[in-house]
Formats: structure tokens, sequence, C-alpha cells
């Protein structure tokens, strides 16, 4: 292999993505933020639901509590099982398992 094959694999090696390179942090935040706002948006719409099915005011919003907070632990035990998934938490992972349950 030449010197010159040598030194562009290796400037290639070192080099960021193009990605990276050109749009910086800004693309992942917006990602970021979009998925927050779906996520909020979802809840809110999951929790008007659950209050509609009461059959009166307070099982109303006792039902909405009920959905939002189940809403919300769904939103976050697939990320606690990748935490634990990484720590070799495995059988601990598989419980939590990514749906969830």
């Amino acid at each position: 292999m030449s010197v010159v094959v040598q030194l562009a694999a290796a400037k290639l090696r070192w080099q960021k993505p193009y990605f990276a390179a050109v749009y910086g942090p800004i693309v992942p935040i917006l990602l970021n933020t979009a998925a927050l706002c779906l996520a909020a948006v979802g809840v809110a719409i999951n929790g008007w639901f659950t209050r509609s099915l009461g059959s009166s005011e307070f099982a109303g919003w006792l039902l909405l509590a009920l959905g939002v907070g189940a809403d919300l632990i769904a939103l976050g035990m697939p990320s606690c099982a990748a935490n634990l998934w990484r720590a070799r938490q495995r059988a601990s992972a598989l419980w939590d398992g990514p749906s969830g349950s």
C-alpha cells in the first residue's frame, strides 16, 4: 500500500462523519424535541379518552390519572430495560421487557 493511500485512509478514519460536520448537534436536538412533543400529545389524548370512560366526575378523573400513569410507565420502561441490559443484568432487563409488561 502506498504512503498516499495510507495517509488518506488515516485522514478518513479521524474525520467526523459528513452529517455531523455539516449539521452539528442541531438535528439530534430537533429530533428529540419532536419525539417528546409527540409523546406529550399521545399522553394527553389517551388521558382525555380515559377520562371520558368514567361513569362519574370522580371516576373520570381517577381513570385519567391511571391512564396517564400507565402511559408514562410505558414510555420509560424500554430505556430502563436498555440500561439494565447494558449493566449486564440480563434477567432483570428481560423481565422489564421492551413492551413494558
